[in-house]
């Protein structure tokens, strides 16, 4: 780790692999160092997105564990002046509880975190239409199921925003599901009941986190709901349906997120938003 965060170290890390660029961004690890990982589905992310947007230079992705951990990285690079180093960390709550992070070779993500400008509606109902073999009638159902959860999702996130004023949650689960209930077999998944249990978690509302939770629900959905949560719901949803469509269980959900992948991979473009992609071809622009 010390070597790494020494200038020399950082400056030659790209030279070692050959890159014209060294990526470092907040991904989640197995270990306590940085790695380089080219199986991570956070680093196929990124590698991809280069690819769009750093078209034709060879790019270096190194996960550095948490945000603390990138911005560190990031200190360090701006500090030593090390070229051809860049870092991007999860927008979180940054733009509505905090003013956006601006600062030169530092990118944040378009929405709350990588997985919400991964995990699109394109991209989940093709990822759902190859592995169901082209039912329409399910791509149908998934495509309501979606919207309809997203919806509820994205309003109780806003709630959870507020609640972030004082440092608290109403999403009180630690697994990626936050606590939250789905009924997947229903077509409002986030039934009105669960909502309101999950809305009883909130604190009473003080002036400002009132201020919060009018500008939260003016956001965008991917700005609000957290990416491990999409992550979830999202997948949750389509192995239902998948099941459904099939008539065959998932034991788990590695082959949707590795059809997901593949897919993204081979054209970003078809499936980011088009905000996503006019702010990331502007900071990518701005930071190179």
């Amino acid at each position: 780790m010390k070597f790494t965060r020494t200038r020399s170290g950082l400056k030659n890390f790209g030279l070692f692999f050959g890159a014209e660029i060294t990526l470092y961004v907040e991904g989640r690890l197995l270990t306590q160092l940085p790695i380089e990982d080219p199986t991570r589905p956070d680093t196929k992310f990124y590698n991809a997105l280069c690819s769009q947007y750093l078209s034709g230079k060879k790019v270096k992705v190194k996960l550095t564990g948490n945000r603390k951990s990138a911005l560190g990285y990031h200190e360090k690079i701006i500090q030593s002046s090390i070229p051809n180093s860049l870092v991007i960390v999860d927008r979180d709550y940054d733009g509505l509880l905090l003013s956006p992070l601006v600062k030169p070779k530092l990118i944040l993500t378009y929405g709350y975190s990588w997985e919400n400008d991964f995990w699109t509606e394109p991209l989940l109902l093709h990822t759902l239409n190859i592995s169901t073999a082209s039912d329409a009638s399910a791509i149908a159902l998934a495509s309501t199921k979606l919207r309809r959860v997203l919806r509820r999702l994205s309003k109780l996130s806003a709630l959870n925003a507020a609640a972030h004023i004082n440092g608290a949650s109403i999403f009180t689960g630690k697994k990626n599901s936050k606590g939250l209930n789905i009924d997947a077999s229903s077509m409002f998944p986030i039934s009105l009941s669960e909502y309101r249990r999950l809305a009883n978690n909130l604190p009473n509302m003080c002036q400002v986190m009132r201020e919060v939770h009018r500008a939260a629900l003016q956001a965008k959905q991917e700005n609000i709901i957290q990416g491990h949560l999409l992550e979830c719901v999202s997948l949750f949803l389509l192995s239902y349906v998948y099941t459904t469509s099939t008539s065959s269980t998932l034991k788990n959900n590695t082959i949707l997120v590795n059809i997901a992948l593949s897919l993204f991979s081979e054209n970003p473009g078809s499936y980011i938003s088009p905000a996503a992609d006019d702010y990331y071809r502007r900071e990518f622009a701005r930071a190179v």
